[in-house]
């Protein structure tokens, strides 16, 4: 945060933005690290991209969901959202679920 007009103003990144740099928030003018830390503290937020956090493995490696994304120790249970994906692309998150779990969440557990 402290370092993004510096950053802005290298070439070549200079010859991309328009100029002279406006900053939306005021309050972002920050002079020091406590400034900095107030700043983010209050005024960013998450993408809300979570993925990852559904292990499918087996349940004894400590998987939570099989290959069949049906969730251990629940019946007629299954994963079809982003947990289950270990890693996330460039692409836009939601349209890899579709992609992926199009079909998968309606069927029969």
């Amino acid at each position: 945060m402290r370092y993004i007009e510096t950053i802005a103003q290298s070439p070549p990144i200079t010859n991309l933005l328009k100029t002279p740099l406006r900053r939306r928030d005021p309050a972002s003018h920050l002079l020091d690290v406590e400034a900095a830390r107030k700043y983010v503290r209050g005024s960013a937020v998450s993408n809300w991209h979570v993925a990852g956090t559904c292990a499918v493995l087996l349940r004894d490696r400590g998987g939570v969901v099989d290959a069949a994304l049906k969730v251990y120790g629940v019946e007629s249970l299954r994963v079809v959202d982003a947990s289950a994906i270990p890693l996330v692309g460039t692409a836009n998150l939601q349209a890899t679920v579709y992609l992926r779990f199009g079909g998968e969440g309606g069927g029969s557990g």
